[in-house]
């Protein structure tokens, strides 16, 4: 009983230094994190797809990947993750302001591999004015 305490607790001592990656490392999380960020006062509707595998045509992911709706409301953030292995590729195909003037938006396709790793963050942010209007969708990776 003393030695298992002891080897738990001298683990413990070595991970808590070296931060959360450690510890994501040896527990073996092999996740992409997605997260949508809506910086505007006015509500985001949108389809976001993604794919298990990396090289399909935007179209094909569009037409046979997993769809995620999205409703955001004015300054809210949504976050979802999945295995690696099940998000190869990702893209925004619409997202719509829900103002009077209704700008839509869409994104490029982001690749593992070429524009993300497993483990990564992928955030998108969705910028525009106070009447909707200059909308963008702004893709960071890290």
């Amino acid at each position: 009983m003393k030695r298992t305490l002891a080897i738990l607790f001298l683990s413990l001592a070595v991970l808590i230094p070296t931060g959360c990656d450690s510890l994501i490392g040896l527990l073996q999380l092999d996740i992409v994190t997605v997260v949508m960020i809506n910086e505007g006062n006015d509500n985001i509707e949108g389809e976001l797809y993604y794919a298990s595998e990396q090289l399909l045509p935007r179209e094909a992911i569009i037409a046979g990947g997993e769809r995620v709706n999205f409703d955001l409301r004015a300054g809210e953030t949504f976050v979802f993750s999945r295995d690696c292995d099940d998000l190869q590729a990702i893209l925004i195909a619409d997202a719509d302001v829900q103002s009077v003037f209704g700008q839509n938006e869409s994104t490029s396709t982001l690749r593992d591999g070429t524009d993300f790793n497993c483990g990564d963050r992928i955030t998108y942010r969705f910028r525009y004015n106070d009447l909707g209007l200059n909308f963008d969708i702004d893709q960071d990776v890290n």
